[in-house]
């Protein structure tokens, strides 16, 4: 079809989605349409969107489903779709759906269908929405106040730790965030999460095991502290660090770690704090899920000095 470089052209500009009233405005007829999508040249994802070169892309990231679902029903990303947009890290679900805010009265949720996008009748102020490569998300502070309301207490500590230590806000922005709040249900439970963070976490998985620390009555003494040797020269800069334990605690990701070079590096390392009268345990995500086991890892390496 020679309209198809069209096609392209304008889809090139939006993640490589189009909507069929663009098609029809650079004069593609809805029967060619679903010629294409018959070609597997096109995939339909949200109302009235379209993946272009469907059958050499294969499954659409999550950013692309974002740029669908706002051209297909408008309003703004909000909650983890915007925390993602935004460079905020979380413990995020997995097959988790778009969420949309549209303005309260609109009517907008109830003509949307599609299981994967939820629609959210909730009215932003213009201080709370930016703009992000082209789409519209709710702006850091908003997008804050709704993952303290709507994850579970350590995705949404983890939320605020990253955009804390990414520099997207900086510490005296969470008064703006608390302002957020105010009002709204189960703002106190947000405030005390508020109380919880701490912006030295360097990952969703530190701020997690940070918090099972915390919750078993074993809190790290610091974090990202430096470990110097007798003479005084640099060792390591380690994750958490009980002091007058010397016991080390590392968050093994798995990005990092299954690398054999960082694997290498990371056993030198290693060796040396053990070297240097230090005790080094390490987590993992899994010793994250069962509130006990992180903390049980510590006391045992703590007994002997207790």
């Amino acid at each position: 079809m020679e309209r198809y470089a069209l096609i392209e052209d304008v889809a090139a500009a939006q993640d490589g989605v189009i909507t069929a009233r663009q098609c029809i405005e650079i004069g593609v007829s809805r029967n060619q349409i679903a010629t294409l999508c018959r070609k597997k040249l096109l995939r339909r994802l949200f109302w009235g969107t379209y993946l272009v070169n469907a059958d050499l892309v294969g499954e659409p990231s999550a950013r692309v489903k974002v740029r669908s679902a706002l051209l297909s029903a408008g309003g703004v990303a909000i909650r983890d779709t915007a925390a993602e947009l935004l460079g905020i890290a979380g413990a995020f679900p997995g097959d988790r759906p778009v969420h949309i805010a549209c303005p309260v009265g609109s009517g907008r949720r109830q003509r949307v269908v599609d299981r994967e996008l939820r629609y959210h009748e909730v009215t932003l102020r213009p201080s709370e929405i930016i703009t992000v490569d082209g789409m519209r998300v709710s702006s850091v502070v908003r997008t804050l106040a709704d993952l303290l309301l709507s994850l579970d207490r350590l995705s949404a500590v983890s939320a605020v730790d990253s955009a804390l230590q990414r520099g997207l806000i900086q510490p005296q922005d969470l008064a703006a965030v608390r302002e957020t709040l105010a009002g709204r249900h189960r703002a106190e439970m947000a405030a005390d999460r508020i109380a919880e963070v701490n912006a030295r976490a360097e990952s969703p998985l530190e701020t997690r095991a940070r918090l099972r620390c915390v919750d078993g009555g074993v809190p790290p003494d610091e974090l990202q502290a430096e470990i110097l040797d007798v003479d005084g020269n640099f060792l390591a800069r380690v994750d958490m660090l009980w002091r007058a334990g010397r016991v080390i605690g590392e968050a093994d990701g798995a990005e990092f770690h299954d690398r054999p070079d960082a694997l290498y590096r990371d056993r030198e390392r290693q060796n040396a704090l053990i070297s240097a009268g230090f005790k080094v345990i390490r987590f993992t995500w899994k010793d994250t899920i069962r509130p006990g086991d992180i903390p049980e890892m510590v006391r045992t390496a703590l007994s002997p000095w207790r």
